[in-house]
């Protein structure tokens, strides 16, 4: 009955069905089963076989066997989260453990193209689809502690969203007295704030002058860390490829007859100036709002830079 309902579920979101299944027990019904996948093969034979010897019995068992270590594995880091969680709960004085982490950074290149991150975390695991980031709008060019105010303001705004059990911040005393301010000042001083410096891993917590700090090998410390790289990375990718638009925007607003609408048609159809510069002069006309002189003299432009640069 396990098998049957596995290759159901199994191939029924599957692309493709091999001719051959190579199995450790037979399956329930499998009559009617085989019938079902050679529909799905085009009408094409399929064989279910339980091999008792040979290339094909070592091979079922070895897939077994890195099954089995698979699954121990994902059963250790699941104890290991937990144990995690329930260390990080203990040592903030929850009431439990924290189910819903949000990590927040801040990152710009030179004090420009500002960006904040918040990366979710759901028991201990990252929840990528839970993930935001926010374009600075009105923080001063390098002022992180105001731009780190603006992300927590629009995020705690947000109703659609629930609140976190905990929020940390990249950074250290800075951060905190920056976010922990705007947690009272919208009404969720309550909420669990904490703040990871990343030179000595040293916790800043409210109301405490001295920095907690964790044994290196600590379940709580490391999967703090965990968060803060992952916010960190996240802001980091975004204020580059902001970086990279406005580089090629710069190039364009040099070009003759690019103007704003052709501009952002552009830059929404090409990623980045390399792959423009490689972009054949038909691919450039077929960009929206291209014209056939506008789309030549462009390209004509990326060719000579292509050759001065050498890309």
């Amino acid at each position: 009955e396990i098998m049957k309902e596995f290759l159901r579920h199994y191939y029924d979101k599957s692309t493709s069905v091999p001719g051959e299944l190579l199995l450790s027990h037979m399956p329930a019904e499998k009559e009617l089963l085989t019938r079902w996948l050679k529909k799905k093969r085009n009408n094409k034979g399929i064989r279910m076989k339980v091999p008792m010897r040979g290339e094909k019995k070592a091979l079922l068992e070895l897939v077994k066997k890195n099954a089995f270590l698979h699954a121990r594995h994902e059963q250790e880091e699941i104890q290991q989260t937990e144990s995690s969680l329930q260390e990080l709960g203990k040592m903030l004085g929850l009431v439990s453990s924290p189910v819903r982490i949000e990590g927040y950074d801040i990152s710009h290149l030179a004090g420009e193209d500002t960006v904040g991150s918040m990366v979710v975390f759901l028991h201990g695991r990252p929840a990528k689809d839970e993930y935001r980031r926010f374009k600075i709008r009105t923080a001063p060019p390098g002022d992180d502690y105001a731009a780190l105010a603006e992300v927590l303001c629009r995020r705690l705004r947000n109703e659609t969203l629930p609140l976190p059990s905990l929020i940390l911040l990249d950074g250290g005393r800075g951060q905190l007295s920056a976010g922990h301010a705007v947690l009272k000042e919208t009404g969720h001083g309550e909420l669990p704030v904490l703040a990871l410096a990343e030179e000595h891993e040293h916790i800043f917590l409210p109301g405490q002058k001295a920095p907690l700090v964790l044994p290196a090998v600590s379940p709580a410390l490391k999967l703090l860390q965990q968060v803060r790289d992952e916010a960190h990375r996240f802001a980091i990718t975004l204020s580059r490829d902001l970086a990279v638009k406005r580089s090629l925007s710069s190039f364009l607003q040099g070009v003759p007859g690019i103007g704003k609408v052709r501009r952002k048609a552009l830059l929404e159809h090409f990623s980045d100036l390399d792959t423009m510069m490689n972009a054949s002069l038909e691919e450039i006309k077929a960009v929206h709002n291209m014209n056939g002189p506008s789309a030549e003299r462009l390209h004509k432009e990326l060719q000579r830079r292509k050759n001065i640069y050498g890309k």
